[in-house]
């Protein structure tokens, strides 16, 4: 079941954003119950921010905050069946990818909580292994691996897929963003429907605010000498416009989906909240040097495409876990920027409630 409590929108001075309620809330809005009722297990709090473009706004626009809606969820499952879930009897590829130093079966709560939401659509997954061995490497490179290993799987399939959606944890984020670009998903580009962020940092870690995690990716960089983490650092060059973030921002193909959904959390100090959401944020807003501007440009170069594509719906979440107060990895951030993989409460009511609509 859910509790939603909306707040009035928040506009900029030049803003002409339409923001409309998604279609499922109104329908249930008379048989919420009080938060009172939330149970101490399940996750105490998640805050989205749903943004249903205006596609006229400028882009500006976009960057600036709108309506803030409240979910709680409870134990039940009332929330899947109150919503009327429909389900696609098409064949639908979800490549799954993993982040740094992970392997393919990272995700696989993920794919059991889609399936148990979704149990009549016919879902076919991928648990990207391609470049598992050493995830160090350029991310350029990795992209290039992903993009062989799904253009194989789809020649080789018996199956014709009429959709094609990707779900990425953290460096596996940055991975798809890199194989979208490759020629070899070119005759597939119309099939692309769903992109689901978990904790990725599209943005790099520009204005990371956790000296700890900054410290630990310098001494990790020192130790493995990984290329990957210099390029999320924005540390491969020493011109900002020629790092690997940068230029992936520049002919990005995250429009070409249906279906942006990021999902981010405060609680989260491996990688900034806003570049986790590909949004502006403060400290850049007041950063008019060389680093303000590459940042604004890069924020630019992917989310103007996605307005320009009037079918491109974005949505943005923000978690709040319910974690073990006073841990070491509570305190640097690394429960919460994993929890959206290993967390069964959080995935069961994310997809049973919400998340399953993306993939129908």
């Amino acid at each position: 079941m859910l509790i939603v409590d909306l707040e009035p929108p928040v506009r900029t001075r030049t803003s002409a954003l339409s923001i409309n309620t998604p279609p499922e809330i109104p329908q249930v809005l008379d048989q919420y119950k009080p938060a009172s009722a939330i149970s101490k297990r399940t996750i105490r709090l998640l805050k989205s921010e749903i943004t249903h473009i205006n596609f006229e706004q400028s882009r500006r626009d976009l960057i600036g905050s709108s309506m803030m809606e409240t979910v709680h969820f409870l134990t039940d499952t009332e929330g899947g069946r109150m919503m009327g879930k429909s389900f696609s009897p098409l064949p639908h590829l979800v490549v799954c990818c993993h982040g740094l130093e992970g392997a393919s079966n990272d995700l696989r709560l993920v794919r059991i909580f889609l399936q148990q939401a979704l149990p009549k659509s016919d879902l076919h997954f991928l648990m990207a292994d391609s470049y598992m061995e050493d995830t160090y490497r350029h991310i350029g490179d990795m992209g290039h691996l992903l993009a062989e290993e799904i253009a194989n799987t789809l020649l080789c399939s018996p199956k014709s897929y009429f959709r094609i959606s990707f779900i990425g944890h953290s460096l596996g984020c940055l991975v798809i963003r890199a194989a979208l670009k490759s020629r070899l998903l070119d005759p597939y580009r119309e099939l692309f429907y769903t992109f689901l962020s978990l904790s990725g940092p599209h943005l790099g870690m520009l204005y990371s605010s956790s000296y700890l995690v900054n410290g630990g990716l310098w001494l990790m960089q020192r130790l493995k000498q990984g290329k990957s983490l210099l390029q999320i650092g924005m540390k491969d060059h020493s011109d900002l416009k020629q790092c690997f973030i940068y230029k992936l921002s520049k002919g990005d193909q995250l429009h070409n989906f249906k279906n942006l959904v990021f999902v981010s959390s405060h609680q989260d100090k491996y990688v900034p909240f806003h570049s986790t959401r590909i949004e502006m944020c403060n400290e850049a807003k007041k950063d008019y040097g060389y680093n303000g501007q590459v940042y604004r440009e890069m924020l630019q170069n992917i989310m103007l495409p996605v307005i320009q594509n009037s079918n491109c719906n974005v949505v943005r979440y923000s978690v709040q876990y319910a974690l073990e107060h006073g841990s070491a990895s509570s305190m640097i951030g690394r429960a919460a920027h994993i929890a959206c993989l290993d967390s069964e409460v959080f995935l069961n009511k994310f997809f049973s409630v919400m998340g399953w609509k993306f993939f129908v």
